[in-house]
């Protein structure tokens, strides 16, 4: 049922570049999806009319990350990216999980890159565009 509700909703733009850390590198998919989500954050606060990729429009998107700004406590994508880290390290998520098990940053941008399945971005609130998304890949190192 699961997998009929994500094939449904589609998934978020951190699962979809999360999955080749799992696949690859055994990294719970939890943690992965936490090392892409506060540069997803700050990507997804900067959509512009330009690059708008949600129907309901920008005054929407200015909502959602206000709403989600205000349940993070703090009263700017910035400091929302901030806190998740902040969060992530109370939890003990480490954010250079794969520097701290020796592997390659190279090898693991690549992978995350070629990992990357386009149609599972598809519903993110921004366009992501090749750059973006290697600017997120870089951002889990």
């Amino acid at each position: 049922m699961s997998g009929k509700a994500i094939n449904i909703s589609k998934t978020t733009a951190a699962h979809a570049l999360s999955y080749s850390l799992t696949a690859h590198y055994g990294l719970p998919h939890g943690h992965a999806v936490a090392l892409t989500l506060p540069a997803i954050f700050e990507a997804n606060a900067a959509t512009t009319d330009n690059d708008l990729n949600d129907p309901r429009g920008m005054a929407y998107v200015h909502t959602i990350i206000r709403d989600l700004c205000t349940l993070l406590g703090v009263d700017s994508p910035t400091k929302a990216t901030q806190r998740i880290e902040m969060l992530m390290a109370i939890i003990g998520l480490s954010d250079t999980w794969l520097s701290d098990h020796g592997f390659d940053r190279f090898e693991a941008h690549n992978i995350v890159m070629k990992g990357v399945v386009l149609e599972r971005l598809a519903n993110n609130t921004r366009r992501l565009n090749r750059m973006l998304i290697e600017k997120i890949a870089a951002s889990i190192w």
